[in-house]
């Protein structure tokens, strides 16, 4: 699968960008290719008048003539006549693999003339320019929702649109790939209808699976069977968590193979679709003397409702919740009870046997028994988000913010809500360049008593161990991180997958030398060789001489500046090892915030889309910095944000360069000095009057200038 179509799309859309004011060429080139006798696209409208020759195209649906049901040979004829037409360098694509193509029947992205609003091909010219130029980050909201408003058009054919054009930047949302990133644990909300939502998807789905758009389309078209796009999708209700238990015959399933069937076997409900709810936990009870509970699942997306004689169902009143009420459900027969696209087993469980099931032929859940239930496996148990997480982001965008916010979350969802003491779970540390291995794992560190005795030289467990240590006491295990990676590995998941989580958040992780910090311990931190895991790995430590692994329910959060020089660095390292995700400035938290008229929100913007053309997306301005005029907007309250966090970092961005900053600002912050004749007399220098004229500049300090000239930066 060599995706050789890639080079050959971007280059055509770049190109196609030259004819917005040249459509007819566009057109004629479509007639050209219908002459030859290759399949092209409708070239008739209907306009008030009656039917007439098609006078107006975009990029996307000049790019539907050969992302239709065409064959391969089609395509490739007629991709050859466009390269020699627009002078491509790119080879003619020997595959099409991953590429969804849309109806043939509905190939234009924009309505019949007679239909049509005149802003239609506009906004979608525009937006195809957007993407083409800066990828996602210079997508103006606007401009998607207004194309999206299109009658002909909807969310999965033009996220496809721009999957043609920009392969690395977007990923289509047709109903295959829906399914394929909900069976992923994307979350994908059932009405993707803006911008936000869109790339909220996108960023989601690369924190988890990565940006590999082209990979995962394909992946999406290559899971066995008809795509799950008829599920129903909803987001998790608003009540109480509920519980289900289902009981099975031993005779069906094999006592240890319970979870396997779990995965396996399509369970479905007809009686009770509408009552199992997203995020409700699914309990499997193996029913005899040697039963016990086999597997337990989260609901992540709706149940099928199958209608069959065979389902018969018996619910207790309210059903199980925080409150202890009981649930209990019977099912005769060869019942079958959730459909497999909905749950999400979770890992481990097959072996548990905490609870015994107890006699007849309905399995309550007694009040004792729902607090071990709801104790061990409450949604907070699986990591809201991926096990090893860097936020990462432009200056000034809340990253520590956010992993405070997420600290404060783990306080309240752990701290108060379990009886052993745990406020010791979470740990945190700052990275700076002189941080090593020995601060971070275990190193000798001098110390000596109050009464000047001779200096010691013990070894110490920096924090990453102390965190390690914490996480297998959270397991259940006292007697150390050494002694329980000489367990057995079937005891070491036993204890794990029901151990509560442990949290080191590592701030400003890029300043760090990663490489010398972590050293060989940064293959354990991948979570497939984590202690529990499939591959998990123990290593001898050189100082301790002691056994070593990294604890699977420990969750390790870093911020990251993206602005800060030492970032590549630290990608090489680390980016196969952690998710990213992004935090973007957010100048929609200032809309409406005005100082003397000026909207902070509309200055935020149109300094960041000026930082965009002039360096990338990750040289930008936060929100975090103007937050404070929120509350208290004033003047000389914006005067301080520019002259403390936005001219400092723009002359950071541009190496104080400042007539860069000039184009930023404006002429009200950047002036000219004149040169003249400020040489020293006398000595002749070839080039002195050249050097005399050489364009100087200088910032106008911020604390000096009216709200005229903020207002003139959006002029």
């Amino acid at each position: 699968m060599s995706f050789s179509w890639i080079p050959m799309y971007e280059e055509l859309a770049t190109a196609l960008m030259a004819y917005e004011g040249r459509q007819s060429e566009l057109i004629q080139r479509l007639v050209d290719l219908k002459n030859e006798k290759l399949p092209v696209l409708p070239l008739n409208d209907k306009t008030a008048d009656g039917d007439a020759m098609l006078a107006a195209i975009d990029p996307f649906s000049f790019f539907a003539t050969f992302n239709r049901g065409l064959t391969d040979e089609n395509r490739c004829a007629v991709l050859t006549r466009l390269k020699s037409h627009f002078g491509l360098s790119s080879e003619v694509p020997t595959d099409f693999d991953g590429i969804p193509v849309t109806d043939a029947r509905s190939s234009w992205f924009f309505q019949y003339s007679v239909d049509r609003q005149p802003d239609e091909i506009p906004a979608l010219w525009a937006l195809a320019r957007q993407a083409v130029t800066l990828g996602r980050m210079a997508i103006a909201e606007a401009t998607f929702d207004r194309c999206l408003r299109i009658k002909t058009v909807k969310i999965g054919k033009l996220s496809m649109g721009l999957f043609w054009l920009r392969p690395r930047e977007f990923m289509p949302l047709d109903s295959r790939s829906m399914a394929y990133l909900r069976s992923k644990d994307v979350h994908v909300p059932e009405n993707v209808g803006s911008w936000t939502a869109y790339a909220k998807v996108l960023d989601d789905a690369e924190v988890v699976l990565g940006n590999d758009f082209s990979r995962l389309s394909l992946d999406a078209y290559d899971l066995d069977g008809p795509p799950s796009s008829t599920l129903r999708v909803a987001e998790p209700v608003e009540r109480p968590l509920q519980s289900w238990l289902f009981q099975c015959n031993p005779d069906k399933y094999d006592l240890d193979g319970a979870l396997k069937a779990m995965k396996r076997t399509s369970w479905r409900m007809s009686r009770y679709a509408e009552d199992i709810a997203v995020g409700d936990q699914v309990f499997l009870w193996v029913s005899g003397r040697a039963g016990g509970l086999r597997a337990v699942a989260t609901v992540d997306s709706p149940v099928t409702e199958v209608a069959s004689d065979d389902d018969t169902f018996i619910r207790d009143t309210a059903g199980l919740s925080e409150t202890g009420k009981r649930v209990g459900i019977r099912f005769d027969k060869s019942s079958r009870l959730v459909h497999r696209d909905a749950v999400r087993a979770a890992p481990g469980l097959q072996n548990l046997g905490v609870l015994k099931s107890p006699q007849g032929t309905n399995y309550p859940v007694t009040p004792e028994e729902a607090t071990i239930l709801l104790g061990l496996y409450t949604r907070e148990m699986t990591p809201p988000h991926p096990l090893n997480l860097i936020l990462h982001g432009p200056p000034g965008t809340g990253k520590t913010y956010q992993m405070r916010k997420m600290r404060e979350d783990f306080t309240e969802a752990w701290v108060s809500s379990n009886s052993s003491p745990s406020a010791d779970n979470q740990f945190f540390v700052t990275f700076h360049p002189s941080f090593t291995y020995e601060d971070f794992v275990e190193g000798i560190r001098p110390e000596s008593d109050d009464a000047g005795g001779p200096v010691r030289y013990p070894l110490c467990a920096g924090i990453f161990k102390q965190a390690c240590e914490r996480a297998v006491q959270l397991a259940g295990f006292d007697r150390g991180l050494a002694a329980f990676c000489s367990l057995p590995t079937a005891e070491r998941k036993r204890l794990l997958a029901v151990a509560r989580p442990a949290v080191l958040y590592i701030d400003e992780i890029n300043r760090g030398n990663v490489a010398r910090i972590l050293g060989e311990l940064i293959s354990l931190i991948e979570p497939d060789k984590r202690l529990g895991a499939d591959q998990e790995l123990v290593v001898t430590l050189p100082g301790s001489r002691q056994y070593f692994g990294v604890p699977s329910n420990l969750w390790l959060i870093g911020t990251m500046n993206t602005a800060d020089r030492s970032v590549v660095a630290l990608d090489v390292a680390l980016r196969r090892r952690f998710a990213f995700q992004e935090c973007p400035p957010q100048p929609e938290l200032l809309d409406g915030v005005l100082v003397d008229g000026v909207d902070l929100g509309r200055l935020l913007r149109t300094i960041n889309r000026r930082l965009l053309f002039l360096r990338d997306r990750d040289h930008l301005i936060g929100h975090a910095f103007f937050l404070p005029l929120k509350t208290s907007p004033s003047l000389d309250a914006l005067r301080r944000v520019f002259r403390e966090a936005v001219i400092p970092l723009l002359l950071e961005y541009f190496h104080d360069d400042l007539g860069r900053v000039g184009l930023v600002l404006g002429p009200q912050w950047v002036r000219r000095i004149a040169g003249g004749n400020i040489f020293a007399l006398g000595f002749d220098h070839d080039q002195r009057d050249d050097l005399s004229e050489r364009p100087v500049w200088e910032v106008v300090d911020a604390k000096d200038q009216p709200i005229e000239a903020f207002r003139s930066i959006d002029g």
